[in-house]
């Protein structure tokens, strides 16, 4: 998204709140300092801090939404990971070799995890829909299968006024998709990872290249994006016209590494995966309609967004 389009990263970083506290005074920095807009990536467990009594911290998602919006973000950009062990297998080895002692501890406890993910995704996406946030709703294949077309979608209903994808393989290094579980995470680890699941819900997820969650069985807990599918609360529908990807988007002037050409007036748009703003340009994309409009802090990072 910031190499397809005018928005940044706040900081020049992606995941801003891993690595310090959100509070009312950062969210309207981020802002301040990137008048392009500002793209902000931020997991459930950045915003659930148990325990923290830092001054001026949100340490729940319902203060940080409230934050948000006073600070005039106005897009929640939700994702979703359905194979929650692939995603802790791959989390494991941006840290760990096969075989770390740490391995038994990482993968213990599963199925209360994989119902914790939940429970604090849905939150998060609730306190983001309470404070009628437009909600753009993608899972984990729209972004491999289609990575352009996904963040040519995101443009769109965050008003950029250009996009032109220019996408990258990255994370290839560390995540070794092409390894059994053993060879990922180390045998012991791996064995004790197929007893907790075998003969579960959860027991497709063994499968680390499966990526949907199987028709016909129930969630032991319901993800609340499932209601929503690949669609946007509180905004265009997905059934907006195609944007090409080497064009400004509507009437809007190209702009050039992030910046305005010729009349172009400077786009104050914000994506949680969070985007913002004051109005952007006129465009011909279809008006925004306001939406209408739950527990747990873990420091997993096999979560959603």
């Amino acid at each position: 998204m910031v190499d397809s389009t005018p928005l940044s990263f706040c900081k020049e970083t992606k995941e801003f709140f891993g690595r310090r506290h959100p509070s009312s005074s950062a969210l309207s920095e981020c802002f301040s300092d990137n008048r392009n807009g500002v793209y902000i990536h931020v997991k459930p467990q950045h915003i659930l801090l148990s325990g923290t009594k830092t001054n001026g911290t949100l340490q729940t998602p319902e203060a940080f939404f409230r934050a948000a919006t006073h600070s005039g973000y106005r897009i929640v950009v939700v994702g979703w990971r359905d194979n929650q062990l692939a995603c802790l297998v791959s989390s494991y080895e941006m840290k760990y070799k096969p075989s770390d002692p740490v391995a038994m501890q990482k993968f213990g406890g599963l199925l209360a995890t994989f119902e914790k993910v939940v429970k604090r995704q849905n939150r998060a996406l609730a306190a983001a829909m309470a404070n009628h946030f437009k909600i753009v709703s993608i899972n984990f294949n729209d972004i491999v299968q289609d990575l352009c077309g996904t963040s040519r979608r995101i443009a769109y209903e965050a008003s950029c006024p250009v996009f032109h994808c220019r996408k990258e393989v990255s994370h290839t290094q560390t995540s070794h998709r092409k390894r059994t579980l053993d060879g990922r995470i180390g045998p012991e680890a791996a064995g004790a990872v197929r007893i907790q699941l075998t003969g579960t819900p959860y027991e497709w997820m063994l499968d680390l290249g499966a990526t949907s969650w199987p028709k016909g069985t129930a969630r032991p807990v319901p993800l609340l994006t499932d209601q929503l599918g690949n669609s946007t609360l509180g905004g265009p529908s997905l059934n907006s016209p195609a944007l090409d990807t080497a064009k400004p988007l509507g009437n809007a002037k190209p702009l050039g590494n992030s910046k305005p050409l010729g009349n172009a007036k400077p786009l104050r748009s914000k994506a949680v995966s969070l985007i913002k703003g004051r109005q952007p340009p006129k465009t011909n994309t279809p008006k925004d309609k306001t939406p209408q409009a739950t527990d747990d802090d873990d420091n997993n990072d096999g979560d959603g967004t």
